[in-house]
C-alpha cells in the first residue's frame, strides 16, 4: 500500500552489516509524501543536492505499530526528518516521497541473513518500486532481526542504480532517532561512505558513519565521510540528485 500525504535505549552495540573497503581506498590516496519544506528548504542552493527516499514498511513491523497505518505513516515521516537533518549538513536535501507499507504480507522473505534479504529487497526495488514509485534510493524498515547483531546493511557507491540503490534496517527499539541514523548510515554507503576508523575526525563526537550503535543517537560526520562524499560526486554518482 502507498499513502499519500492526504492520508495521512541499549548499551549493547549493534552493527552494520557493510564489510569495509576503507585501508584499500586509504592506500589509493594517502504511502507518496510530498514535503516541500524537504525539497526545497531556506538554506539550499545552487550546489545543492535532492535524494528522493522511498521508505518501505514490512508486516512485522506494520504489527508492531498495531496496525495503525497512521501511526507508521508519522514513524516514517520522523525519521525522514531526522534523516534529511543530518544530510542537510552535507547539503543534501532529503525528500521522503513515498512510503510503502506491506499490511498483508511481506512482499519478499524477511530471512535472518541480512545479505539474502538486502539482495532480495533489491531485486524488488528494481523490478517493481521504481516502476510503481520512482526514486533515487530505497529502504526497507523491519521488525525483525538479522543475524550477528546486525541492524543495517547497504551496498558502497551504488546511489542513482536501479540495481544496488537501497538498503535494510531494523527498527524495534522504539527509539526513532536510532532508527534515523541506520537509515542515514545505510544511506551513505550507497552514496559511497565507509565506515570511520581511528584516523577520522568527528567533531560532533558521535558520526553517522561509525562501525556500531549504542544508546547515543548519531549527530554528525566525520572528515573521511566528506572526503568519501566529494571523491563520488567528483565520478559523477550524483547524476541523480541534481534535479529539485
Amino acid at each position: 500500500i502507498l499513502y499519500k500525504h492526504s492520508d495521512f535505549e541499549s548499551h549493547h552495540k549493534y552493527e552494520c552489516g557493510y564489510k569495509s573497503t576503507h585501508h584499500q581506498f586509504r592506500s589509493k590516496r594517502g504511502t507518496l509524501t510530498r514535503q516541500k519544506p524537504i525539497r526545497d528548504p531556506w538554506n539550499a542552493n545552487d550546489k545543492s543536492r535532492y535524494l528522493e527516499l522511498v521508505l518501505v514498511v514490512d508486516n512485522t513491523m506494520y504489527n508492531m505499530l498495531n496496525r495503525d497505518t497512521r501511526q507508521v505513516i508519522v514513524r516514517c515521516k520522523d525519521i525522514a526528518n531526522i534523516v534529511h537533518a543530518l544530510y542537510e549538513k552535507l547539503n543534501i536535501m532529503i525528500a521522503l516521497v513515498g512510503v510503502v507499507v506491506w499490511t498483508q504480507r511481506d512482499e519478499i522473505e524477511i530471512d535472518i541473513d541480512s545479505g539474502k534479504t538486502l539482495n532480495r529487497f533489491l531485486t524488488y526495488r528494481r523490478d517493481k518500486l521504481l516502476k510503481d514509485h520512482p526514486n533515487d534510493n530505497a529502504q526497507l524498515l523491519t521488525g525483525k532481526s538479522f543475524n550477528n547483531d546486525t541492524i543495517g546493511k547497504s551496498y558502497k557507491g551504488v546511489v542513482c542504480t536501479s540495481v544496488g540503490s537501497g538498503g535494510i534496517n531494523v527498527d524495534k527499539n522504539g527509539v526513532v532517532g536510532l532508527v534515523a541514523g541506520t537509515v542515514a548510515h545505510e544511506m551513505g554507503h550507497s552514496l559511497g561512505m565507509d565506515h570511520d576508523d581511528t584516523e577520522c575526525v568527528c567533531p560532533s563526537g558521535v558520526c553517522v558513519m561509525g562501525r556500531s550503535q549504542s544508546s547515543v543517537n548519531p549527530s554528525g560526520w566525520s572528515s573521511c565521510s566528506e572526503q568519501y562524499l566529494a571523491i563520488s560526486f567528483d565520478r559523477g554518482m550524483d547524476y541523480c540528485m541534481r534535479n529539485k
